[in-house]
This record gives C-alpha cells, sequence and structure tokens, in this order.
C-alpha cells in the first residue's frame, strides 16, 4: 500500500510439509515459488521441488507442485504433485484466460518447455507438451520467464550453455502458441 516501503504477511504456503517415500528420514521441500491471478481473487502457485537427502549423482524426477487460494492469498491448499517434469515454474495468464506455466526441463533433451492450462490449473495439457527449446548441453539451464506481446508472439527468456564447456549466458525464444 506504500509502493513497497513496508510489508504485512496475509498467507503462508505449506513448502515444507511434503514428506514422500518410506523413509522417515526422507522429505521434500518446495522452493523457488510462482504465483498468477487465475481470476479475481484467485491464485495459483507453483513451486520446484526438491527431495532430500540428495544422494549424490542420483537425479530425483522434479516434478512441479502446485497449491490455489481462492480468497486472494489468505488461505492456500495443500500442495499436490502435478505429471510436470521440469524446474523451476514461471506462470502467466495469456489473454485468452489460459494459464501458461514455462520451466526448465532438466533431463535429456535438455531445455526449456511450457505446459496449458485451459481451467485455471485444475488440469494441465501434458499430453502436448510445448517444447520450446531442446539444445542445451547441459541440465544447467532454466529460470525462465515468458510474456504475451501485443501482436500475440510470447518471449521466453532463460539461462543455458550454448556449448559444451562454455559459462552460460541469457537466451530469449520468440514463439507463437498454435490452436
Amino acid at each position: 500500500r506504500d509502493q513497497g516501503r513496508t510489508w504485512a504477511v496475509i498467507g503462508r504456503i505449506a513448502m515444507f510439509t511434503a514428506y514422500v517415500g518410506e523413509d522417515p528420514e526422507g522429505y521434500a521441500y518446495l522452493c523457488e515459488p510462482h504465483v498468477v491471478e487465475t481470476a479475481p481473487g484467485k491464485l495459483l502457485a507453483m513451486a520446484r521441488y526438491e527431495e532430500t537427502p540428495r544422494q549424490p549423482g542420483v537425479r530425483t524426477r522434479c516434478v512441479l507442485w502446485q497449491f490455489t487460494s481462492e480468497d486472494g492469498g489468505h488461505t492456500w491448499t495443500e500442495p499436490r504433485p502435478t505429471e510436470i517434469l521440469g524446474k523451476p515454474p514461471h506462470l502467466l495468464r495469456l489473454r485468452d484466460g489460459r494459464i501458461l506455466v514455462s520451466y526448465g526441463y532438466r533431463h535429456a533433451p535438455y531445455g526449456e518447455r511450457a505446459c496449458l492450462s485451459a481451467d485455471g490449473g485444475q488440469t494441465w495439457d501434458y499430453a502436448n507438451e510445448i517444447i520450446l527449446v531442446d539444445d542445451a548441453p547441459s541440465g544447467d539451464l532454466g529460470y525462465p520467464a515468458t510474456v504475451e506481446m501485443e501482436d500475440g508472439l510470447l518471449l521466453t527468456v532463460h539461462y543455458q550453455q550454448q556449448r559444451a564447456g562454455e559459462k552460460t549466458c541469457l537466451l530469449a525464444t520468440r514463439w507463437r502458441l498454435v490452436g
């Protein structure tokens, strides 16, 4: 209310309560959340999933988890996993009302992907996952951010290596949804 000088907590998301597996020492935590307003007062959040303790050299499945709020963020549902394999998420409400999530895909073929929801995040069109980039030499990539341009084109900015052994750099992909 004062242009960001002070802040007040209005609600909390359960980011550290996602227990997994049969090992009582094992647990999961959610991090790097992103949120979008899907309708007035209705929020959809997604977060990166991390399993811990980590085992060196063992890659976890890393699906995105999501939670919703019907009251502007005062209360939230319990986190639940999606089938979206990637991390971390960036959510965008498109002008046509659909929700787009873009994310890094840290499994071969490495790159950036996106998925659409036509119902505010209740379901995702996994069968038609959008491959934006699949030419990264390693899984050191991600952190996409997507914007919808005036002409309907989408611009996704992310980081990755262009060639193996190089330092990572920022890259952009211009693309359009078909259908």
